[in-house]
């Protein structure tokens, strides 16, 4: 908030910095005694640490002595920043956010008390924003951890500090950072929010797309691995490749479990990867300030096409599957 801004950007930096830190601690424990920049007995050559790992060290170098930090959490998301010891076992992605929790309230001499009680995600962001403005003048919590759209709310309320300022720790040219920061969401030299190259909803909500070989070579289709090295593989590509491809297997008329089908998403909601995987934005930065483009011809012309490729029985959405008992 905006009274300790100093405490949020040092606690969002650290927070990406031992990340990354543990990342690579685990990959170093997988060593031999023996490696091929080492030594039989232990020592090392003139390669150093840095340069074995690609490990970028920060610069940060400051304690709170023992402060309590405080952190809003949408109960929804609650996990994916911060876990109790409880919560961790057999569950190795939780096991490394609380390690590297840990990590934070050890080098920063801090201690992260997490709040969640508040619902904040699609559809409750007010209720979320209502939280914090109950909060600002009796206590005040010294960041949040929340959906995406909340903070903007905030901050036209004066409740958000601005991270990209003269006395900002945080250096958004490091690699745990996404360039994409800086390029699309500052504006006015002012940055409300961040998310670093390892936050786990990013990684959680990455989507790909999976072929079956065999098809593909029993209908004399190209592969899409050439189509991609020959700068080819494009929606259009795929819509023609799987047209009239669906089978009715069980000859009920319907789409069904057990049916030939030349593409599927596995929900409903995946099919919104597509609008940025072509390259389609809802806004962009136009002399510092943000340009709406739902209107774009191009982006009509994105819908006409999405329309035509989900309207015929060649596609599958896995929602429709799963509304028959079945599953995509």
């Amino acid at each position: 908030m905006k009274k300790q801004s100093l405490w949020i950007r040092l606690l969002i930096l650290a927070l990406a910095l031992c990340m990354m830190v543990s990342a690579f601690a685990a990959c170093a424990a997988e060593d031999d005694d023996t490696d091929d920049n080492g030594t039989e007995d232990g020592t090392e050559d003139s390669k150093t640490v840095e340069e074995e790992t690609d490990f970028i060290d920060d610069s940060l170098d400051v304690t709170f002595d023992n402060a309590t930090v405080r952190i809003l959490g949408d109960a929804s998301y609650r996990k994916q920043v911060y876990c109790f010891e409880d919560e961790i076992e057999d569950n190795p992605i939780r096991e490394v956010i609380f390690k590297r929790n840990e990590t934070v309230q050890d080098r920063l001499k801090i201690e992260i008390v997490m709040d969640t009680s508040a619902k904040g995600a699609w559809g409750g962001a007010s209720d979320f924003a209502r939280e914090v403005e109950a909060a600002i003048d009796t206590d005040p919590y010294d960041a949040m951890a929340c959906y995406n759209l909340t903070p903007y709310m905030l901050a036209q309320k004066g409740f958000c500090a601005n991270l990209y300022s003269d006395d900002s720790y945080m250096d958004l040219t490091a690699p745990w950072w996404p360039s994409s920061l800086l390029s699309e969401i500052l504006v006015n030299d002012t940055l409300y929010a961040v998310t670093e190259s390892n936050d786990y909803g990013l990684l959680r909500n990455m989507m790909a797309m999976f072929f079956n070989v065999e098809l593909l070579e029993a209908r004399n289709l190209e592969s899409p691995y050439d189509l991609v090295a020959n700068n080819e593989w494009t929606i259009d590509k795929l819509s023609e490749m799987i047209k009239d491809t669906y089978e009715d297997k069980n000859s009920d008329s319907k789409k069904s479990a057990g049916d030939v089908f030349g593409f599927g998403n596995a929900t409903n909601a995946k099919r919104d990867a597509w609008f940025f995987a072509l390259g389609y934005k809802y806004s962009e930065v136009q002399n510092n300030e943000i340009v709406s483009l739902v209107g774009d011809p191009k982006i009509q012309d994105y819908i006409d096409k999405m329309v035509d490729f989900y309207s015929t029985n060649d596609t599958l959405l896995g929602d429709d599957m799963k509304a028959q008992g079945g599953s995509a």
